[in-house]
Order: C-alpha cells, then structure tokens, then sequence
C-alpha cells in the first residue's frame, strides 16, 4: 500500500509539473523571429536615340520586392516611371540608378521624360 502512494505521488508530481511548464507564459526572450527575406531585382537598360538597345522593354515583377533599374543613356535625359513618380536625372554614358519597393500593383510606363518618349513598362503583380 506505502508503494502505490509513493508512486501516485511521483506522478502527480510529474503531472503538476509538466502543466506548469505548458501554461508557463512565454518569455519574450525565448521567441526567435525569423526575417522575411526581400528580393531585389536588378535591371541593367541601356537606351540610344529613344529606344532601349539592351535589357528587357516589358519588366514582370512581383508586389514587395525591391527594384532597380540602371539605366545608361547616350544623352543627358530624365527618366520618369509613372505610377510610382519615380524620376532619376542622367548623364551621357553614366549609369543612373532607379530604385523602388513594389507596393502598387498594376503596369506602370517608363519614359524619357523631355522627349515624351515611352520606353517600356513595369508590370507588378499582386501577392497570391
């Protein structure tokens, strides 16, 4: 008889124990947070007299990544990406970045903004 309490007060004991440890609060310290991980999508878009002669005239890309657009030019042109009002001033033959997070959806245009000139779009494609 001594042994059967002995041993109901071993696992009551484990018992008890065990529930403390799962209505324990948890501590902030305990929690690990993984990042989200951002993807950044480079395009390099080289245009001569108005037109793009290297990189892609149609850009496809997802809602929340980061963008950016090098853009080289052979004269000095400001290029506008509507939607967004993105605008970067370039030089002849340097290279000029355009740099944005992809938070509106939709297909926006980039152009050659003195000239008027449509040089291609940015098509954002809204999170599944």
């Amino acid at each position: 008889m001594k042994t059967k309490t002995v041993i109901f007060l071993i696992l009551a004991a484990v018992l008890v124990f065990g529930a403390f440890r799962l209505l324990k609060p948890t501590n902030s310290s305990d929690l690990t947070i993984t990042p989200v991980e951002t993807i950044t999508k480079i395009y390099n878009i080289k245009v001569e007299k108005g037109k793009i002669v290297s990189g892609p005239n149609t850009l496809t890309i997802n809602e929340g990544e980061n963008v950016v657009l090098n853009f080289t030019v052979d004269k000095a042109e400001e290029i506008h990406l509507h939607g967004y009002d993105k605008m970067v001033e370039l030089e002849k033959g340097v290279s000029g970045k355009l740099s944005f997070m992809a938070n509106l959806t939709g297909r926006f245009t980039f152009e050659l903004e003195n000239e008027g000139i449509e040089l291609g779009v940015i098509e954002v494609m809204p999170k599944n």
